[in-house]
């Protein structure tokens, strides 16, 4: 792979992950004003969805770091 070629996969790699980050966000504040709100009576089941969601999104991050980390910055495994 060339070096523009490379510039250019780092650049919409980069992208991608900002807009995922950048909506990770969103959803993560978003239901911890809910979860935080203690006006806002919750039954279980949303209780327990809302929970699963910030799950969700954590992954969702971390899948990200470690893309960043292995495919961008060249890092092996865990650090």
């Amino acid at each position: 792979m060339s070096a523009q070629e490379q510039l250019m996969l780092n650049r919409a790699a980069f992208s991608g992950n900002a807009r995922a980050m950048e909506d990770a966000s969103y959803a993560v504040s978003a239901i911890a004003d809910v979860l935080g709100d203690g006006g806002i009576e919750l039954s279980g089941y949303q209780h327990e969805g809302l929970t699963q969601a910030l799950k969700i999104v954590a992954d969702s991050l971390n899948d990200r770091a470690a893309y960043i980390g292995s495919e961008i910055l060249g890092r092996e495994g865990d650090e």
